[in-house]
């Protein structure tokens, strides 16, 4: 009845062959929840899935759509998605043990205004990433790692907790959400894992903190549009990438313990505001520009600072910082390296510079110029 609320509960495998429509349903399996081929599941309302010792697997020929509603979709072991089109509605995917995978379609896994992900184990892989159409992503990774491609504009940002109506034995609705909001994109202690978040044919805004655990990479890229860096990005000894189609717009802090830091700006300019910093913990920086470059501060400790501009200047973003420390530092400038008026501060031990340009540097102690 697509006016009234549907439950399906198996104290086994719930396994659907056939179409299903209904204003808000629940399926639900004690081990397993499973969508068959060709079936479609339509709600007007919001949809639980859930398999509470097991998996939930769809087909990748089958799919969920909603009429702008919430889903949640749980399991205990893995999540396989196919095709779930929740609207302007927010998705929320738990499991508890297991992974989110694609199920094997060609096309976005998950479109949604907000999609939230707590999960043991990974989202998506290297060989085969969660396609996602979403306006704003948050996630929590257990045991490794997170493969996101978007297409379209992203947020990496906070979400509240999903609401849906549960239907339970009597046709009544019981209101089911996640505890508490989730913020930003991390993975657990012990999980190592990588977490990269590409944005096709849109931008790649942070506004909220993403954090690699122990020797887990980071990488955040459009590859057509901005990076805009509003929060932290980090890894505990990892390295970091920050890759724009057009600019990148770093307003918070990357910061690892020893990795390497990576940002590329291939079709626009990079402008660190004054007092957001790059620190490696004695891993080698590397920030290079299709036009221009504004610094604030990049700390390489012992290891060395590369900046290049293909068609731009450098320039210094404000005095709240010195804008690069490391052994060594090599420039090259399409065009000039600071101004009379505020010069590149460095403390350095070597340095290298060309440029097209005139070329202003404040050296904190001595320093040699060399190669």
């Amino acid at each position: 009845d697509v006016e009234g609320g549907l439950k399906l509960a198996a104290g086994d495998r719930l396994v659907l062959n056939a179409d299903l429509e209904a204003a808000s349903a629940s399926l639900r399996a004690v081990n397993e929840v499973i969508i068959g081929a060709d079936v479609s599941i339509s709600a007007l309302g919001t949809l639980i899935i859930d398999s509470a010792s097991g998996a939930v697997t769809m087909d990748a020929s089958s799919s969920v759509t909603m009429a702008d509603g919430n889903a949640r979709v749980g399991a205990r072991n893995n999540i396989a998605i196919s095709r779930l089109d929740a609207g302007t509605g927010s998705v929320s995917l738990i499991s508890g043990s297991g992974s989110v995978v694609d199920a094997g379609v060609a096309t976005e896994n998950i479109l949604a205004a907000a999609l939230r992900v707590d999960v043991g184990a990974s989202v998506g892989s290297g060989a085969d990433p969660i396609e996602i159409e979403v306006g704003t992503l948050a996630g929590l990774v257990g045991g490794s790692s997170i493969y996101v491609e978007n297409s379209g504009a992203i947020v990496i940002g906070t979400i509240d907790p999903v609401e849906a109506n549960g239907v339970q034995d009597d046709g009544t609705l019981v209101v089911a959400a996640d505890s508490a909001t989730m913020t930003g994109l991390s993975t657990r202690a012990g999980s190592n894992g990588p977490i990269v978040v590409r944005a096709l044919g849109g931008s790649l805004t942070v506004d909220a903190a993403v954090a690699a655990d122990g020797y887990g990479n980071v990488l955040l890229e459009s590859d057509s549009a901005a990076v805009v860096l509003n929060a932290n990005v980090g890894t505990q000894t990892g390295n970091v990438s920050v890759l724009a189609g057009t600019d990148v717009s770093q307003n918070a802090h990357i910061q690892t313990g020893g990795g390497t830091v990576d940002v590329h700006a291939l079709g626009g300019d990079i402008a660190m505001s004054d007092g957001a910093q790059s620190v490696s913990g004695n891993g080698n920086i590397r920030y290079r520009a299709s036009g221009n470059m504004v610094l604030s501060g990049l700390n390489a400790g012992s290891a060395s600072i590369s900046l290049i501009t293909d068609s731009g200047s450098m320039r210094d973003s404000g005095e709240a910082l010195v804008n690069l420390t490391a052994g060594a530092a090599r420039i090259e400038a399409a065009g000039g390296v600071g101004v009379e008026a505020d010069a590149i501060e460095t403390t350095l031990d070597v340095i290298a510079v060309q440029a097209g340009g005139d070329v202003y540097l404040i050296e904190s102690d001595a320093i040699a110029i060399g190669t």
